[in-house]
């Protein structure tokens, strides 16, 4: 069938746009603007993140190519090197970041009928470093001679998606990370992280809401033993009830814990800390194991999105770029998941890459792998109200 409209009209479709106006209005950053405005930047950007391209001389030429296309995206013109550079420095990443937020909003109401087996949401949390020149990002301060950006994530292990990111300069470190400041609830969760974010006032706050967390022992810690438990898995070594040595830690966390010591199947023995005493010592131990998933996201994005190379070095340009990256991973696993695609999100981006600027709609360039499925699992009224736009 004939589509009026071309892939990358119809995979904007799927965004919150309307949060990304208010947004506008609200940090007033279309004020003064003749022509390129928020919109037309964020297009560009997500442009730029689908077909691979690496500076601002790439994205104009890029468009060069497809100056027939434009008007779909509500641009007049092929926009020139020095207006994305200028829009880009002038709009708040606030914006984007309310958009991200607003996408991630959406994928986790469609994705809520999910099954669980803990009946609690699992959430990764750990932080990656992004290192930048001090000398030309003198505002992503990390150490003397280097600059870095840290993404601080609190990835949903059932969504495949990172649920909450706050980004900080490097030298913010992850016991302090702002994920644990912007009154985030954990009382529906079980939150993995490693040693890096060993305190036991954030253990206490986890507790409290009723959350459980899982984590590695770290050394030199003061407990006593007050229980044990028969280990009932060969990996299993120990599986002991402790209290922390009354001192200046107790007066921090004075709940019981459990430490379980397993052996993984490379040899190297573990400790795992936790507050939880009904799950097997096993599953504990596969909890963390899961913890794996939040740096095979780090890597996917460092590898296939552009975080690492920046079009531009003011802190609102490298700001923008990131959370475009972020909206652009989290709108893939949101197709993955609607239309049941069985490839990888790296297929998906290829596919994307390939076809942005072709007439259609994501079904017609995904039908090979998804429409068997397509009937058993969104149903007919759905893909027709949400990806034919002709």
């Amino acid at each position: 069938m004939y589509n009026s409209t071309i892939l990358l009209q119809n995979v904007n479709t799927l965004l919150p746009l309307e949060s990304l106006s208010k947004s506008t209005e609200a940090f007033h950053t279309d004020k003064y603007c003749k022509y390129f405005n928020t919109r037309n930047l964020f297009l560009v950007l997500l442009t730029a993140q689908a077909k691979g391209w690496n500076s601002l001389r790439d994205i104009q030429s890029g468009f060069s190519f497809h100056t027939n296309s434009l008007y779909h995206l509500g641009m007049k013109r092929i926009p020139c090197r020095s207006t994305i550079s200028d829009a880009n420095t002038r709009v708040d990443p606030a914006v984007f970041e309310g958009l991200f937020r607003s996408l991630v909003s959406r994928v986790l109401s469609y994705q809520s009928n999910i099954p669980n087996k803990f009946k609690k949401v699992v959430r990764l949390i750990d932080s990656s470093l992004v290192e930048v020149s001090i000398g030309l990002f003198d505002w992503a301060k990390f150490r003397e001679t280097k600059g870095a950006i840290k993404i601080h994530t609190n990835f949903n292990l059932t969504s495949q998606i990172p649920e909450v990111i706050c980004i900080t300069d490097g030298k913010v470190h992850d016991v302090k990370s702002p994920l644990f400041h912007s009154d985030f609830d954990f009382s529906d969760s079980i939150v993995v992280f490693d040693r890096g974010y060993h305190d036991f006032a954030l253990y206490n706050m986890i507790n409290k809401q009723h959350g459980v967390f899982v984590t590695r022992l770290k050394k030199g810690i003061r407990y006593e033993l007050i229980g044990q438990h028969e280990a009932c898995h060969n990996n299993v070594l120990r599986d002991d009830k402790i209290r922390l040595i009354k001192d200046w830690t107790y007066n921090k966390y004075s709940k019981d814990l459990r430490l379980v010591e397993y052996k993984s199947e490379d040899g190297k023995i573990y400790r795992f800390l936790t507050n939880n005493f009904q799950y097997s010592a096993q599953t504990i131990a596969d909890l963390y194991k899961s913890r794996w998933q939040i740096e095979l996201f780090f890597k996917w994005m460092k590898q296939h999105l552009k975080i690492k190379t920046f079009f531009g070095i003011s802190k609102n340009a490298v700001m923008n770029q990131i959370w475009v990256a972020l909206i652009y991973y989290t709108l893939l696993k949101y197709i993955m998941h609607q239309v049941n695609f069985k490839g990888t999100a790296l297929e998906l981006t290829r596919i994307l890459k390939e076809n942005l600027f072709e007439r259609g709609t994501i079904l017609d360039y995904l039908k090979v792998k998804v429409i068997s499925e397509i009937s058993e699992t969104i149903g007919s009224l759905y893909v027709n109200s949400l990806f034919n736009t002709s």
